[in-house]
């Protein structure tokens, strides 16, 4: 998988009492994934790669590590939107 993140905005910085200061950032990112599964040799085939792209949103707090928003494409028409915690990119 491929990616590229950009942080359009500035990050926000915020006093919240008892809390002290905290930070909020939001990124987009762009991708482009390939990929093939395979159950035996015979399936093993140029014509099964399949590829994708989208792009998405990530928005860093202090009080979740990471949101993810992402909208994906195929080359047939087809879509998916994912939405996600935790930071795995």
């Amino acid at each position: 998988m491929s990616a590229s993140r950009i942080s359009p905005l500035p990050t926000w910085i915020f006093n919240v009492p008892y809390a002290k200061m905290i930070d909020i950032t939001v990124s987009s990112v762009l991708f482009v994934d390939t990929g093939i599964t395979w159950d035996n040799e015979q399936d093993f085939q140029q014509s099964k790669w399949h590829a994708g792209f989208g792009f998405g949103f990530r928005l860093y707090s202090p009080f979740q590590d990471v949101m993810r928003l992402d909208f994906g494409f195929n080359r047939y028409g087809g879509k998916q939107i994912y939405f996600g915690t935790g930071n795995t990119f």
